[in-house]
């Protein structure tokens, strides 16, 4: 399927999403139903695999995931954001794909040899090696194919792909982990999960595309591009992972895997929230951009905010002030109390790094700056190895989740101070304010409840704390909640 070409000519009429600044919330509940499932797959999976492996080996495992994540980001996401970048465009639309397809084997090859070389280095085993490069090919691959069903606006192959993996990927990891593979049987069932569901799309997609002809113009465009990008996102590997290398060097594995279990939980939690809202609103931001200017964008921008704000706000203060009930209902009893006292620093460090990437990062991308972004997080990235150096030694993994939280908070200002020379985009003042106030409600109502324990209670508190927001949001007047009272549902399609 090839998107519609885009241009000035064709502006948005003034009743469309693009110019009147209307949520995009038939992409976002489609969207929903692709990340909301699979994210609570994904939870339950890291409890169990919590289970299953203990602090030592989790830790092994947070180490390898964090290196794996690193190679792919620098081999392979300058070919992700680039597509999504340049597949409406006119003049790229026809050989977009032979191109990404051809630079895809080229970044195997050179991502394999790096993997290899850097193993040997560090002297790896190589049963290690293998599971992390299968898992590296295997997620990178399934993430291009997330991408081209995202910039098709095709949510419903999105989610086909996202649920599959969920689904997959954790059972086949228990098999491996249950027949004495360790962390290794992990990595393993995690690439088994991504590979998978990608399969039926190489004869429908990619076999036609191997047959185009690649441009070597627009493979100079994506890494122009992308290669900022790139090291942004390595740059942001220092920021999220290098607390672990710091962890596992001053404290061991153990230390490493009980503070990986917490931080993971808050960021896969507040992650499948704001993802659901970048994939949908993201492409749509890009299409007003192209199409009208910053005016145009400016409302969907608007309501994106706004729209985050009102879901993430709560969940990071439902997940800080629940923190320990969270630990104690979920995790085994050697990762529950280190993740009690983690917990509601990571859910604040989350939260900021969200709302810093999904919106004041945005200006960068319409601008075409990833220049100035990178200056931003190299600054980011240098201050957070400063403040693990300081914070580690004497304060253990709560150091280390007090270094990211500052070093988010001051990303987030500099973002926003240097993506506002680029392009002034409109913040939502007023729903912010109202998205606080209704959060505080929800604080409020359940501060008699802290000192509940058990299962039962906590899905309670989960209860009350929806139906507090719920009622305060709709009180105020929060845009989310307008529109839930008075439309129908909406269906997942495509």
């Amino acid at each position: 399927m090839t998107a519609p070409a885009v241009s000035r000519e064709n502006s948005p009429r003034k009743d469309s999403p693009e110019a009147s600044g209307t949520p995009p919330y038939r992409q976002v509940g489609s969207y929903a139903l692709a990340r909301g499932l699979p994210g609570i797959i994904n939870f339950f999976s890291l409890i169990l695999y919590t289970h299953l492996l203990g602090p030592e080996s989790f830790g092994e495992y947070a180490l390898a995931i964090s290196t794996v994540s690193l190679i792919s980001t620098v081999g392979f996401y300058w070919l992700e954001l680039g597509l999504v970048r340049f597949y409406t465009a006119e003049t790229t639309r026809h050989s977009i794909l032979p191109t990404v397809l051809r630079a895809f084997f080229s970044a195997s090859v050179v991502s394999t040899g790096l993997s290899i070389s850097a193993a040997l280095y560090f002297g790896i085993a190589p049963p290690l090696l293998s599971a992390g490069i299968a898992l590296l090919l295997a997620q990178s691959w399934h993430n291009l194919q997330l991408q081209l069903s995202r910039i098709q606006l095709r949510p419903g192959s999105f989610a086909k792909l996202s649920i599959a993996r969920a689904i997959i990927a954790p059972c086949a990891a228990s098999i491996l982990i249950s027949l004495g593979l360790g962390a290794k049987g992990l990595l393993l069932g995690l690439a088994i999960g991504a590979l998978l569901p990608t399969i039926s799309a190489i004869k429908s997609t990619w076999l036609p595309a191997s047959k185009g002809r690649a441009s070597r113009e627009l493979t100079k465009s994506l890494l122009r591009y992308g290669s900022p990008l790139t090291l942004i996102f390595a740059l942001r590997f220092i920021i999220t992972s290098s607390d672990r290398f710091m962890l596992a060097h001053y404290l061991g594995a153990s230390a490493t895997g009980t503070y990986s279990a917490a931080t993971e939980l808050a960021g896969n939690t507040l992650g499948f929230i704001t993802n659901i809202i970048q994939l949908a609103a993201f492409p749509l931001i890009i299409k007003a951009f192209e199409q009208g200017g910053p005016e145009h964008a400016g409302g969907v921008y608007k309501c994106n905010m706004s729209l985050l704000l009102t879901v993430t706000l709560p969940a990071a203060a439902g997940l800080a002030l629940l923190g320990p009930q969270i630990a104690t209902v979920f995790f085994p009893s050697d990762f529950a109390s280190e993740a009690a006292i983690l917990l509601p620093w990571s859910a604040a460090g989350a939260l900021v790094a969200m709302i810093k990437a999904v919106g004041f990062d945005t200006a960068f991308h319409l601008t075409k700056r990833t220049d100035h972004q990178l200056v931003v997080v190299l600054l980011a990235a240098l201050l957070n190895v400063l403040l693990n150096w300081f914070f580690i030694p004497r304060n253990g993994a709560l150091g280390a989740a007090q270094a990211t939280l500052i070093t988010h908070l001051l990303a987030l200002v500099a973002s926003l101070l240097v993506g506002r020379r680029l392009i002034r985009l409109p913040f939502p003042f007023r729903d912010s304010l109202r998205a606080a106030a209704a959060t505080a409600a929800m604080v409020i109502a359940l501060l008699p409840t802290l000192a509940w324990q058990g299962a039962a209670l906590l899905g309670i508190q989960v209860a009350i704390g929806l139906a507090v927001y719920f009622a305060a949001g709709a009180a105020l007047g929060l845009p989310l909640f307008r529109t839930l009272l008075s439309r129908k549902p909406i269906l997942l399609s495509n």
